[in-house]
């Protein structure tokens, strides 16, 4: 099998759905890494769009473009975006365009150096809907060279198309409509790319030419100098792995051993949290009127927990107090990283990017099927616009209760090819 980050060096930072399903992305030690928490946010639009390539289905509809290694006479020194005509409509529109047919404007804005065709496609809006990305750019390889997506009007083919690379980028939200484009994981997915691939401060440098310039093929210091830092992440953070270690294990070994009979939420939350949650939702856990829990049935709401069975969310449910907390209460921040989740039962919610990009969240929509902000290190702060009530889930704890009940765990997942 081709390895693309050796053929497509520029492509690391771009998340890449693998002919299983699973969505990741290459590091900077050109390792492909799964992300487990996408995979399964995005899992209905993956599994869906795995079914039409298997049916045969005609997908051009979904591809926003085709990234490849040739920049033959472009003033990039990266590989190329080739943008579809459907999206260049989008990003180039003009007043007045005859029988479809594109123009020379717009022609020419097709070929672009991936990084600044990734920003068009990461900062797109639709003005119906601007305060959510627009486009769920994916890569996808199906073993393909360039000549197989020749020819253009503008590009005439050279006899080197059949030994190029080349690569699709899908949008995982093709053929929904723009109600159902607002979905937190695509926000979340946007604000990772535009972070490792987007350097808009780079291009005043002089040195630099076009922003195509600012990442190379070359491994040189200098080269690696340019990368985007990860994340920031906390200051102090005392959640090493080998505490997740230790504490899955005594998940494991202890309380699955009897059922989690004695697992004591309170305890579990002042032992094995970090400083900042435990100030944070450790003084909600003594209400005057005792813990108050929701349903079980009312946790299949969730797509974490579709695939369990009745006694599975029974345990869940009772083991985990609802939180209740009034408008303006900041919930997470920017950064942080453990191993517990929000998810959020009602009320209204504000997810805000570093960026200053603003996305609401409501209790029981179905963009509130996933966990509040999950990706770690989490890419949003999190504040209530109202009263808000919320589960705050131990994630080791809900797989090994997973483990206890496997009899229909992963049924909704697609399945591999």
């Amino acid at each position: 099998m081709t390895d693309l980050i050796k053929e497509l060096p520029d492509i690391q930072g771009c998340y890449l759905l693998t002919p299983t399903g699973t969505l990741g992305s290459y590091q900077r030690d050109r390792r492909f890494q799964p992300d487990a928490e996408l995979t399964q946010a995005l899992a209905e639009p993956i599994g869906r769009f795995l079914q039409e390539i298997r049916s045969g289905q005609d997908t051009r509809l979904l591809r926003l473009g085709i990234i490849h290694a040739d920049h033959i006479g472009k003033p990039w020194k990266t590989a190329t975006l080739a943008l579809a005509d459907d999206v260049l409509r989008r990003l180039y529109p003009v007043s007045s365009v005859r029988d479809g047919r594109m123009t020379s404007f717009q022609l020419r804005h097709r070929e672009h150096g991936v990084f600044r065709g990734m920003e068009l496609l990461l900062d797109y809006r639709d003005p119906a809907i601007p305060d959510i990305p627009f486009f769920c750019p994916v890569l996808v390889y199906r073993g393909t060279t360039l000549d197989h997506y020749l020819p253009w009007p503008e590009r005439p083919p050279r006899d080197t198309d059949r030994q190029t690379i080349a690569v699709e980028v899908i949008d995982l939200l093709a053929g929904l409509a723009r109600s159902q484009r607002n979905v937190p994981a695509v926000a979340q997915m946007v604000a990772a790319e535009r972070q490792a691939l987007v350097r808009p401060e780079l291009r005043q440098a002089p040195s630099l030419g076009v922003v195509g310039d600012v990442r190379t093929h070359s491994d040189t210091a200098s080269a690696r100098h340019v990368v985007p830092p990860p994340v920031a992440s906390p200051s102090v953070d005392p959640y090493s792995a080998e505490k997740d270690t230790q504490a899955i294990a005594e998940l494991e070994t202890r309380y699955a051993a009897n059922g989690f009979r004695d697992w004591d939420y309170g305890a579990w939350l002042e032992t094995h949290s970090t400083p900042e949650s435990l100030e944070r939702f450790g003084k909600l856990l003594l209400p005057a009127g005792g813990y108050r829990h929701r349903s079980a049935e009312e946790l299949r709401f969730f797509e974490r927990f579709e695939g369990l069975d009745l006694a599975a969310l029974q345990l869940i449910a009772v083991k985990h107090p609802v939180f209740k907390v009034p408008a303006g209460t900041r919930l997470l921040d920017i950064g942080t990283r453990d191993q517990w989740n929000l998810y959020l039962l009602s009320g209204d919610l504000e997810l805000a990017a570093p960026d200053g990009s603003l996305y609401p969240l409501t209790g029981g929509s179905p963009s509130a099927r996933q966990p509040v902000a999950f990706l770690k290190p989490r890419l949003f702060s999190v504040t209530t616009r109202s009263d808000v009530e919320f589960l705050w889930l131990y994630e080791p704890m809900i797989d090994a209760v997973k483990r206890l009940h496997p009899s229909r765990v992963g049924s909704s997942r697609p399945a591999g090819p």
